[in-house]
């Protein structure tokens, strides 16, 4: 894709914001062997254009009630009981839960709406969720210290959300718009979860935050300017696609491992543009990226740090404001069949990162070079291309064991520079 051509993928930020309220602050975080049946088929044909404000004119938004639901027309609602819920109007909520019609303060949650039961369906309907005052670091709450004040919170019961380690199981969250919270939609400790066709805007720290959670499913959901885009801390086997985090303050999107990894999730089909970094690894291993656009972030399109053995294959990595890929201290990973064009340094950046395999990779028109590895050892693989690139197609400056194709030449430790 051409600078002066942007087509379908340039995401509109008129289109994106809608309505959204307006909230101030950010959060930053910190700034494999071969794959079998690798499938060269043209990318499916699902929608996941560009996604502004979701709520309609309308009372029912054009929806017919769901027999056997239950409506919930007011913010400081705890769930507890599985079912099909439905909003039925736009809600604001406000921390000191002025808003709750209830008797103390056990009676509601640490959100608009707090899940705590297995089983639930909550259907925005195409309604929104507005925080008036978030508390950014509030800390009197275990949860409250890593989700702060949310739109929409799904957690086991218990203070902490840690009653005898349970998760949830088979919660979804569909068709909402969350706007101005701390975070707009949190899933803790949960197996099973989807969040599907949303909207969040303006969150002070994340827009989608996972955590300690696994089997989840996170489809079609755009993210702007919050702190993060979204947000897996501790998640495996989970799927994220379609999604698009745009003009956030950190990455669209961060995996991150604090106390039990994250590891074996798929990320397909996601645009990640105009964000810190795209995607931003920290210590997650055995991940897998195919068919994503990561297109002019300030930094890096797609950082791994102390990540490895995640595949990397078939992705878009462009117009970045420093490198397309940048590596550190990230092992064992597989780039192949990658896009990496227009960086502002070198499409890809290794530096101390070792035992990683370059297979048939596309590197042009970067400001620097093509392919660059510092103090990197036991880099390898075949049939990689570079062209346009202002400093050359390659440098391998220091390491030892190096074996690189690119252009038809291999190039070994000390070479290209």
């Amino acid at each position: 894709m051409s600078d002066d051509d942007p087509g379908d993928s340039r995401i509109a930020r008129r289109a994106y914001l809608g309505s959204a309220a307006t909230a101030t602050g950010a959060l930053t975080l910190g700034a494999g062997s071969a794959v079998a049946g690798e499938d060269d088929s043209e990318t499916d044909s699902k929608d996941h254009s560009k996604k502004g404000d979701k709520r309609g004119t309308d009372d029912d938004h054009g929806k017919k009630k769901k027999k056997g639901s239950t409506e919930i027309d007011q913010a400081g609602v705890v769930i507890d009981e599985p079912g099909y819920y439905e909003l039925t109007a736009d809600l604001s909520h406000d921390h000191d839960h002025d808003d709750c019609d209830c008797d103390d303060t056990d009676d509601h949650g640490l959100a608009a709406i707090e899940i705590r039961a297995s089983d639930v369906t909550l259907d925005g309907c195409g309604h929104g969720i507005v925080c008036e005052d978030s508390d950014d670091g509030a800390d009197d709450h275990p949860l409250e210290e890593m989700f702060g004040t949310a739109g929409i919170l799904v957690r086991p019961p218990g203070h902490s959300g840690e009653k005898k380690n349970k998760h949830l199981t088979d919660v979804t969250v569909t068709d909402v718009t969350v706007e101005g919270c701390d975070t707009g939609i949190g899933f803790y400790r949960t197996k099973g979860g989807t969040i599907d066709d949303a909207a969040v805007h303006d969150n002070e720290r994340m827009g989608v935050g996972l955590a300690r959670s696994a089997d989840s499913c996170v489809e079609s959901t755009v993210a702007t300017d919050n702190g993060h885009g979204f947000l897996l801390v501790d998640v495996h086997d989970s799927e994220l696609r379609y999604n698009n985090p745009a003009y956030n303050d950190g990455p669209g999107f961060t995996l991150a491992a604090d106390q039990d990894g994250t590891w074996d999730n798929v990320l397909t089909h996601n645009r990640s543009w105009y964000n810190a970094h795209g995607f931003q690894l920290q210590g997650a291993n055995d991940n897998y990226f195919a068919r994503n656009e990561a297109n002019e972030n300030d930094q890096c399109g797609m950082l791994l740090t102390g990540s490895a053995e995640n595949v990397i294959t078939r992705n878009e990595v462009e117009a970045n404001g420093d490198c397309g890929i940048c590596f550190d201290s990230a092992h064992g990973n597989r780039l192949m069949r990658n896009q990496t064009n227009d960086n502002g340094r070198s499409g890809v950046c290794l530096t101390e990162s070792d035992g990683n395999a370059f297979v048939a990779n596309a590197s042009n028109d970067n400001a620097e070079y093509g392919f660059h590895l510092v103090d990197s050892d036991g880099n390898a693989g075949p049939d990689n291309a570079a062209s346009g690139n202002g400093d050359g197609p390659i440098c391998i400056d220091g390491g030892d064991g190096n074996e690189i194709e690119v252009n038809d030449n291999v190039y070994l430790d000390n070479m290209g520079c």
